[in-house]
């Protein structure tokens, strides 16, 4: 009996925790040259440069996930400018050319 019990609660940690991993954000990065750049992750992601940085971005679509619901782009490549603030679905951002973001 206590073996059944273990095992049912070995299976429900492991769907739990393929459920939480599975569950990450994404962000598709729509640029005014008509280039898409997709970027995702599962957690915070603390402050990230991007790598494109010569075409102004004009909007962008954000799925959130169980730890993020929230997205920020800033002028600079160090979080210190905050620009645009977005959340679930497609934000039509300020046409400009933004530095870094980050998502929380």
């Amino acid at each position: 009996m206590f073996g059944s019990v273990a095992t049912t609660a070995s299976v429900f940690v492991m769907l739990l925790a393929t459920i939480v991993h599975g569950a990450g954000w994404h962000m598709d990065i729509n640029y005014a040259d008509g280039v898409t750049t997709k970027i995702h992750g599962h957690t915070n992601s603390g402050c990230t440069k991007f790598k494109k940085t010569n075409t102004d971005i004009n909007s962008v679509y954000f799925d959130t996930s169980l730890l993020a619901d929230t997205f920020v782009l800033y002028s600079d490549e160090n979080c210190k400018s905050e620009v645009y603030k977005g959340k679930k679905g497609n934000n039509n951002v300020p046409n400009d050319v933004y530095g870094s973001y980050k998502v929380y």
